[in-house]
């Protein structure tokens, strides 16, 4: 720190007592309080440009910014950390370190910061006192930011980290469950929303299960009645054919085994309903199975969300 002269004569000349060269009574005591008081200033402006080694703060409500500072004959090294709450973060806290290396004369430091971060050749600049270090940073708009570090210590640090960090967890405890609250409360909407269409397919389904199931019987019946008449064609034919002696009888044998590979062909065609009738059957109750396993995981679903967001009001409310 640089002192100017003050333009007065110090109090301790001697043209300062008027019209005499002797040495008053008590001159002894009253000088050498004030060349304490000189030693004092003396020694206080060489100080307040010493060594800044020592541990620097700068706090604000969820964040604390800290700058360490090691200094070797005037050459400073150290880093500067950066502390912020962040709920996006794992912890609920964002740390970084840069390295910093620089140089100190009288009151006024550089630093330059480490370059694979804020790019080559960015510095700050500064000033000391006896409270800590004050620090000009230019920014992108031109302008130049003040930032003032007190002067702090490891313990003190470690307390301020501390307390960030336990406040970063329970903001980033409530926000989770907040995040929690929010989207099982939307999915709990969507699945009650939902609900009333899957019952609704599932009446579907069983109605349409019951028609297949009628269709079914229906073509069983048919192809039953149509294997009757066959089996009655073909004991006919089978009968004219043993009794049969003669051409014309032999001719109406083989009308009447033609007429039962007819009706064979009737119940082959009815068979092949009742096959398709069966088949749409096990399509329909596999469709009400898959509804039935979709409306039971809803349901189960809706219940968990509500027990979800019954613990998140309970801990929400807790955390007020």
């Amino acid at each position: 720190m640089r002192y100017r002269s003050s333009g007065h004569r110090s109090c301790l000349s001697p043209r300062s007592r008027a019209g005499s060269g002797a040495k008053a009574p008590g001159m002894k005591l009253r000088v050498l309080p004030l060349i304490v008081a000189g030693l004092f200033l003396l020694i206080a402006g060489v100080a307040s440009a010493g060594d800044l080694t020592s541990v620097y703060v700068k706090a604000y409500t969820n964040a604390l910014d800290v700058l360490n500072i090691t200094e070797t004959n005037g050459t400073l090294s150290g880093y500067f950390q950066e502390l912020r709450v962040d709920a996006n973060s794992k912890g609920g806290t964002s740390n970084v370190r840069y390295s910093i290396v620089g140089a100190h004369a009288g009151a006024h430091i550089v630093l330059n910061i480490n370059p694979s971060f804020l790019g080559a050749g960015t510095q700050w600049t500064g000033t000391t006192s006896w409270g800590g270090i004050t620090i000009d940073i230019p920014q992108q708009s031109g302008q130049i930011s003040e930032l003032t570090f007190r002067r702090s210590s490891v313990p003190e640090v470690n307390r301020m980290v501390y307390a960030i960090t336990n406040y970063a967890e329970r903001a980033k405890a409530t926000q989770d469950t907040t995040n929690e609250y929010v989207n099982a409360s939307r999915e709990l909407n969507a699945l009650q929303t939902e609900r009333p269409r899957i019952v609704a397919s599932l009446a579907q389904a069983r109605s349409a299960l019951s028609k297949a199931q009628a269709k079914l019987g229906s073509v069983q019946n048919e192809e039953a009645r149509r294997k009757a008449i066959y089996e009655q064609a073909k004991a006919v034919a089978d009968e004219a054919h043993s009794n049969a002696h003669t051409i014309a009888e032999n001719q109406r044998a083989i009308g009447l085994n033609g007429e039962a590979i007819s009706r064979n062909g009737d119940v082959i065609s009815a068979h092949g309903e009742v096959i398709s009738a069966d088949g749409d059957v096990r399509g329909v109750a596999n469709e009400i199975r898959r509804i039935v396993g979709s409306l039971s995981r809803t349901d189960a679903r809706i219940a968990e969300l509500k027990r979800i967001i019954a613990a998140d009001r309970i801990a929400l409310s807790r955390r007020r």
